[in-house]
């Protein structure tokens, strides 16, 4: 028979697991809003940073046109003046061909030098944002993540604390045969007389 320290002592076994489960369900809830609410500060982050880089390779583009048409004024204003200068002089012929393929030759190489400058800015900038949506990436994924628990370990547990302290607080008798009544007491009480 199940006395009365034994119900109080599971009571509280089964309080106890309720009050455990419970502690740890909220706590999960509490890491997994927590990493979510991180997760959407990180994308709102990354998604500011990645519209910078895309702003700042269309500075980039809209530099390199302007630095070329400067180039482009550049040379036509030294054609012009080479032309008049010859012209003025009456001097013509290979000199002045010479001259004028040096002038586009000149601009030619600036324009190399500006599109390998420009292409080394571009891989740049989308190495550098690859990178930085990998960061971020990671970040999310490394937020910390939590499993609701599973309320039956610990009701499991109380039922077994609960059947060992009915065992151990009972008198001695024949160890399996007390072990087996005790349980099965405790899981199927005995209706008690009403009469």
């Amino acid at each position: 028979m199940c006395g009365y320290a034994e119900a109080a002592y599971a009571a509280f076994q089964f309080v106890k697991a309720n009050a455990d489960y419970n502690t740890a369900s909220n706590q999960a809830n509490y890491t997994n809003q927590t990493a979510i609410s991180t997760a959407e500060k990180i994308r709102n982050e990354a998604i500011y940073s990645d519209n910078e880089q895309i702003r700042k390779k269309d500075t980039d583009v809209k530099s390199l046109a302007l630095k070329k048409l400067q180039v482009q004024t550049a040379e036509k204003q030294k054609e012009a003046t080479a032309k008049v200068g010859f012209g003025e002089k009456g001097i013509g012929g290979n000199s002045v061909d010479l001259v004028l393929g040096d002038i586009s030759r000149q601009a030619g190489n600036i324009y190399n030098t500006l599109d390998l400058n420009y292409m080394s800015t571009i891989q740049a900038n989308d190495a550098q944002r690859n990178s930085d949506n990998r960061k971020y990436q990671n970040q999310v994924l490394a937020l910390p993540r939590a499993y609701q628990p599973n309320a039956m370990s610990y009701y499991s547990g109380a039922a077994l604390s609960s059947a060992l302290f009915a065992f151990q607080a009972s008198a001695p008798n024949s160890g399996a045969q007390q072990l087996n009544t005790k349980i099965d007491n405790f899981l199927y009480p005995p209706n008690p007389n009403m009469s």
